[in-house]
């Protein structure tokens, strides 16, 4: 597949929105800035937030270590300013690799 990075991101973001909503999902947000960090997706699903970073894998074999230190922490920082606004909040990791499948990990969050 011979995509933009740009456009990988928007494809994968598109692949994860579609896996979330097979399972209730309600989009709340796409790509909003929430405590100066870029979210790509915020879902909810009852009562609570989930706030989903999607990234694109070219290789099969998928695990967490995919994201930095650095994202990881980023990441954390918008987890919460969110619970600092009274959520229930899941940080969940949705990788998407170059054959469309979806693996999704709770890797970080709150409750």
């Amino acid at each position: 597949m011979l995509l933009s990075k740009k456009n990988k991101g928007r494809w994968s973001e598109d692949l994860a929105l579609k896996y979330f909503e097979k399972f209730e999902f309600q989009l709340v947000c796409r790509n909003q800035r929430i405590a100066g960090v870029e979210v790509d997706l915020l879902f909810r699903r009852r009562k609570v937030l989930h706030l989903v970073e999607v990234k694109y894998c070219s290789w099969a074999q998928v695990d967490v270590q995919i994201l930095s230190q650095r994202q990881l922490h980023r990441l954390h920082r918008a987890l919460e300013q969110l619970v600092a606004g009274g959520h229930q909040v899941r940080g969940w990791l949705a990788v998407v690799t170059a054959d469309q499948k979806v693996q999704v990990f709770e890797n970080f969050g709150h409750s």
